[in-house]
């Protein structure tokens, strides 16, 4: 919807740094989708009159958010000044001008009708935080994500994962809900060799690993494959930026490279194994308190996984992420 818009939207008749062509979201909205006047996407949201901002404007490279401006919009029959939050993509690199129409699908549905100077900037700020993100050091790499999206798209039950996963891709457990932990271990090796922390296998009481396999094959899919693909499949605008803000968290400035690599869904979604965590062979204690992180490799194709019917009993996150084929 974002982007659709955006792409009939002609330049304003005038320049300025405050002058945007503007299409209402929707019927009606208090949200625009806007084109400035370098031919740049924005997203405006009129607020309340008088309203005063709760945060400083923020400027970086890529992106600029400015809580309350006067600015002249313009539309196919009008010109007027409204009062509006505005975020703004600031380059016209074709990445960044993607992924700025991408999040914004999932702000626009979150601010309309919020006229508060302080609500809507709250929601822009996770725009801004997700390009700040942007530009940093990845902190994993595109195949344990990849598993993570692919369970989630395959899932019986794709919200519940998603509200259950993690914000932070640094947590100890990628899946965690009361006193179920699921954690995802997908590996491109030709078996089932993973690594783990002894943190990760020893807590909680309802414990499982899922184990991918990824490589070629059918239903060849990238990380913005996936993501398209539950995005479908969630109704949640908030749980659909969620998504976008772990993939950028995660993958940090290598987020660019992300769409070229690609793996096939299909066998990755058949080779899913769930096995229990105490079953699984790990290093005993105890451990002098001069040893922490512990970290190694661990080879599951001796392990026995669960029947699917088991891991299904074990409590409603285990049962969320069983697949849907397998029903």
């Amino acid at each position: 919807m974002v982007r659709e818009t955006f792409q009939t939207l002609a330049a304003p008749s005038k320049g300025g740094s405050n002058t945007f062509r503007v299409a209402p979201a929707t019927d009606g909205s208090n949200v625009w989708v806007a084109r400035n006047s370098d031919n740049l996407p924005a997203v405006l949201v009129e607020l309340a009159a008088g309203a005063h901002p709760q945060t400083e404007s923020i400027l970086l490279r890529r992106i600029g958010l400015w809580p309350a401006m006067l600015c002249d919009i313009e539309d196919d029959s009008s010109r007027r000044e409204a009062l509006v939050a505005v975020i703004a993509c600031r380059t016209a690199e074709a990445q960044y001008v993607d992924l700025f129409l991408r999040v914004a699908e999932s702000c626009v549905e979150l601010l309309d009708g919020v006229r508060e100077s302080a609500a809507v900037g709250g929601v822009l700020r996770r725009l801004v935080d997700l390009f700040r993100q942007a530009e940093l050091p990845p902190i994993s790499d595109v195949v344990g994500l990849w598993g993570e999206l692919l369970l989630i798209s395959k899932c019986r039950d794709p919200e519940y994962a998603l509200r259950c996963w993690h914000a932070n891709p640094v947590q100890l457990h990628d899946f965690v809900s009361s006193s179920e932990a699921v954690e995802v271990k997908t590996t491109r090796a030709g078996s089932r060799k993973h690594h783990v922390s002894l943190a990760q296998v020893a807590s909680p009481p309802t414990l499982l690993l899922a184990s991918i396999m990824v490589g070629s094959g059918e239903e060849m899919r990238s990380i913005d494959d996936l993501v398209d693909g539950i995005g479908v499949l969630v109704g949640s605008p908030s749980l659909s930026l969620k998504i976008e803000e772990v993939v950028v968290r995660t993958l940090g400035r290598s987020w660019r490279d992300a769409a070229e690599v690609r793996f096939g869904a299909l066998p990755a979604t058949e080779s899913l194994r769930f096995f229990e965590a105490y079953r699984v062979p790990r290093l005993t204690g105890p451990f002098p308190p001069e040893i922490s992180d512990i970290r190694y490799a661990v080879e599951l194709d001796g392990s026995q996984p669960l029947a699917i019917e088991s891991v299904r009993s074990m409590g409603p996150l285990a049962a969320a992420l069983t697949p849907r084929s397998r029903e």
